[in-house]
């Protein structure tokens, strides 16, 4: 296990004593991962030692070595192509692959990836497991056929900046895939390639889809559009996350949507880089337009494209997504059954959630049967949780008022995160009308005390071992 977190700790494990030395030496699991770099007779004696264990291949920043004339990591073709080679003879034993690029240097894939595309089992990864390819200032359009099409137990894939063949011997089983497009086409393009891309994976249960916002030029690829009525099934697919980091919705995007069938969907997250108080209205930030255009103006399409997820139990908007009336309809016309909840914005205000709560109280229905006998259909809220809002103690206590002056309790659990104005003493106000609220730890506290500062999901579980670690 120590072993996967710090690729050195094998060194360190063997210098303790001869005894440690016996068994590290003895134990070739410890020695599978090779995080290459400049020491390359030091990983030729690594994969020696790893024996017939299958192998973790690795390309990171960090490890880059740092040129002085640019005072940064930087790679160039030929020396990463000379780092593959001493691990290409040993491809029929990689168990990953991670190669993570964070800096321009012309044909980089070309260099890095030119051992994995041939044909013949030389160059097949029957033992491959897990594939991360990441150069998000890849402006190389040549698109790449690896492995010969053979790696039948690949289950995870991470893309960023690379263009692919989709085969299915190679990416069928794949059941976590996070897609982020490389921006060589747009539009009609983008939507075709993307769709015959997710067909092939057909096993998803997790998929994370991201639009960068990307200066490139752009490729003609397909001329027809695809057929109306032909859609992507994902009869697995357990947890979506969408992602924009441009400044509105790509038509592209709008378009998968649409042709889209989940019917199991249970956790569904959208998230933007830019905040929705940031409104750019530049011509540079709109190129090909004559005039100003509204900031993140498509999400009402985007609505009206999403079809209903009877199944989805937890939802999370961030930032641009984060409009009133988006949430409303939503709410209103989507999530029969959600239980949770998670708003991420500045936006986020009494107002807000005054109404959030009116939608949240018209799904309340009385539905009467044949033997004129009544039940009631209502599955209130179990979890609202508020990350970075404009929040006010004595406004939250005044939703909280309404909702029981309403007679009906569309929330049990209000969760409230880096908002400065609700205190403990709300707490303690909120409790005596029965509701429960939380304030969690913010980020810097988080920081400081040890917790994570990373993306931390919905689950109860998981937030309530961040609180008590935080405290």
């Amino acid at each position: 296990m120590g072993a996967e977190d710090e690729p050195m700790l094998p060194m360190v494990v063997s210098h303790v004593c001869r005894h440690w030395r016996y068994l590290a030496l003895h134990t070739p699991a410890l020695w599978r991962r090779i995080s290459l770099d400049s020491r390359l007779r030091m990983w030729s004696e690594r994969i020696a030692r790893a024996r017939a264990c299958a192998l973790d291949v690795e390309i990171l920043p960090e490890a880059l070595p740092i040129t002085p004339r640019l005072g940064r990591h930087y790679l160039d073709a030929q020396t990463a192509q000379l780092y593959m080679h001493l691990v290409s003879p040993y491809l029929n034993r990689w168990r990953s692959l991670t190669i993570d690029f964070q800096h321009y240097a012309p044909y980089l894939w070309n260099a890095t990836l030119s051992d994995c595309c041939g044909f013949g089992p030389k160059v097949q990864a029957p033992r491959l497991e897990r594939l991360s390819l990441v150069h998000p200032n890849n402006d190389d359009t040549k698109e790449y056929t690896l492995f010969n099409g053979h790696a039948p137990l690949l289950r995870s894939a991470t893309l960023n900046g690379i263009r692919l063949t989709w085969l299915p011997s190679l990416f069928a089983n794949v059941t976590f895939l996070d897609y982020t497009h490389h921006g060589f086409t747009r539009g009609q393009d983008a939507e075709i390639e993307i769709f015959r891309m997710l067909r092939v994976c057909s096993r998803l249960q997790e998929l994370r889809l991201a639009f960068p916002t990307h200066t490139r030029k752009m490729m003609r690829l397909y001329g027809s559009p695809l057929p109306a009525k032909e859609r992507v099934h994902f009869n697995h697919l357990q947890a979506l996350t969408i992602h924009v980091e441009g400044a509105d919705i790509p038509s592209a995007l709008i378009a998968l949507v649409a042709r889209f069938h989940y019917p199991w969907l249970r956790k569904l997250t959208l998230s933007s880089s830019v905040p929705l108080s940031t409104t750019p209205r530049t011509i540079h930030d709109y190129p090909f337009s004559p005039h100003t255009t509204p900031f993140f103006s498509r999400t009402r399409k985007f609505q009206r494209a999403l079809p209903r997820l009877p199944s989805l139990t937890r939802l999370e908007i961030k930032h641009a997504w984060c409009r009133l009336s988006f949430v409303r309809d939503i709410l209103a016309q989507h999530v029969p059954r959600l239980e949770k909840l998670k708003l991420h914005s500045a936006s986020v205000d009494d107002v807000f959630l005054w109404g959030v709560g009116e939608v949240c109280r018209g799904r309340y229905r009385v539905l009467h049967n044949r033997d004129g006998m009544s039940r009631v259909d209502h599955t209130p809220l179990r979890v609202l949780e508020v990350v970075g809002g404009s929040l006010h103690g004595n406004g939250l206590i005044d939703v909280i008022r309404g909702m029981l002056s309403g007679g009906i309790m569309w929330v049990k659990e209000i969760w409230v995160r880096d908002c400065e104005a609700v205190r403990d003493d709300v707490v303690e106000r909120a409790q005596r009308f029965g509701v429960r609220v939380r304030v969690l730890p913010d980020s810097y506290s988080l920081k400081q005390k040890g917790g994570s500062s990373g993306f931390v999901g919905m689950n109860s579980g998981v937030f309530t071992w961040t609180w008590r670690k935080a405290r």
